[in-house]
């Protein structure tokens, strides 16, 4: 093609037809203008490319940590409606004075002083930040992502009824103290078993009764314990929900882009 344009340039010039040999020159950076336009056409297009395979991989990215924050926030929610009945048992024994010395007292105890705790991942939430989050092209969608994981994945962890839950706890478990002893037969026998207890409720057994019924601060905190785990609940509950429905959009998404 080039040695074609160049005879043709060197017959206009060896002819002398300045009006031609003009033309020919437009045409000539018309076709270089025209080939450069389609090589940033070309260009464009695949860095477009890039960034939608990108894009897409970043969805799928958070949609796999979302739904593994999910599982966890699902299976703690169980954890806390469970130790809420396993508290209230403990709530009644005490208002209706009987205390079962077996397994569902040592249940009940174990329950009362369970801590749930869910680890919410993050990692696919701080890559995109590292590469900007600009790289999510459907606005609407980037507001929810951004929002979910600034402002509601934090509760889970960091609220103001998680951490007096914390504290509510350690409160609980030292005013219960006096009331409890270790069956250190049980222990013996266990250990003659092959077994080695970690967990020492199961070997609780309930002592100083009457005090312990009596015991007005230990009944408020334990009060204070049901409603926490109430609300605790209900805040895992929420932020689960919105979990679910961002998902939902990324998995629409990825979709429409793919």
């Amino acid at each position: 093609m080039l040695t074609f344009l160049r005879k043709i340039r060197k017959s206009l010039i060896e002819s002398v037809s300045t009006r031609k040999y003009i033309l020919y020159a437009i045409g000539e950076i018309a076709l270089v203008v025209i080939g450069i336009l389609i090589a940033l056409q070309i260009n464009n297009w695949n860095e477009a490319q890039k960034s939608l395979k990108k894009e897409i991989q970043i969805y799928k990215e958070l949609h796999s940590e979302l739904d593994e924050t999910l599982r966890d926030v699902k299976g703690d929610i169980g954890d806390l409606e469970r130790n809420f009945n396993e508290t209230l048992k403990f709530r009644d024994m005490i208002l209706k004075n009987q205390f079962k010395r077996d397994s569902v007292l040592q249940q009940a105890l174990y329950g009362t002083l369970d801590l749930e705790q869910p680890t919410p991942k993050t990692s696919a939430f701080e890559s995109l930040k590292s590469i900007g989050l600009d790289i999510l092209s459907n606005d609407s969608l980037r507001q929810e992502i951004t929002s979910l994981y600034q402002l509601s994945i934090p509760i889970l962890k960091n609220s103001e009824s998680a951490v007096e839950f914390s504290i509510i706890r350690r409160n609980l478990s030292l005013l219960l103290n006096p009331y409890l002893k270790i069956n250190r037969t049980k222990v013996l026998e266990e250990r003659e078993r092959g077994e080695i207890g970690f967990g020492t409720t199961r070997f609780m057994e309930v002592q100083n009764l009457e005090d312990l019924v009596n015991d007005e601060l230990l009944f408020l905190t334990l009060q204070r314990m049901l409603n926490l785990r109430m609300s605790i609940t209900r805040q895992h509950t929420r932020v689960s929900k919105r979990i679910e429905r961002a998902m939902l959009k990324i998995e629409e998404e990825i979709e429409r882009l793919d």
